[in-house]
């Protein structure tokens, strides 16, 4: 049988985060890319410390933040993102 594994994220390593106003810019050494980040994705990419998955994220930026519901959509969404441009990779534990 096969069980549902914890799915956390974790931020890729030879990475250097300058913030900005509206967000982040995101070198990655590994390939000499930058990026931009929103303000939910530069959030989202400063909780992908390994210890938290999707619904972990949303709740710690629903706290933060003060929201009356959970960003889960726009978690999710940043995270896809971050996971397909290599900052962020899923950790099966």
């Amino acid at each position: 049988l096969v069980t549902e594994r914890a799915r956390t994220f974790v931020m890729a390593s030879n990475l250097h985060l300058t913030e900005t106003v509206d967000g982040l810019v995101v070198l990655d050494r590994s390939n000499d890319s930058v990026h931009n980040l929103n303000s939910t994705a530069a959030m989202v990419l400063y909780l992908a410390d390994g210890t938290l998955d999707q619904l972990g994220i949303a709740e710690e930026l629903c706290l933060a933040l003060g929201l009356d519901e959970s960003p889960i959509n726009h978690v999710t969404e940043a995270l896809d993102q971050l996971c397909r441009i290599g900052l962020v990779s899923e950790r099966i534990t």
